[in-house]
């Protein structure tokens, strides 16, 4: 799950539901998570997260803090 800041400081996960999704799609996602022994959301988060670093390096987004 992605963490996201509460205005005291912590942090606390958020939820994102997708509707949609083919089901073949969703079978490589849950497999590909499974051979890196993650959960659905801790893979597809990092999947996020490196799209998002990528368009931050390309200047496309501006840097994250």
């Amino acid at each position: 799950m992605a963490k996201t800041k509460q205005s005291d400081g912590t942090n606390a996960d958020t939820s994102l539901f997708v509707r949609g999704v083919p089901r073949e799609m969703l079978a490589k996602l849950k497999a590909m998570a499974a051979l890196n022994q993650q959960s659905l959301g801790e893979y597809v988060t990092g999947l996020f997260a490196r799209h998002l670093e990528d368009l931050e390096k390309r200047g496309l987004l501006p840097k994250g803090k």
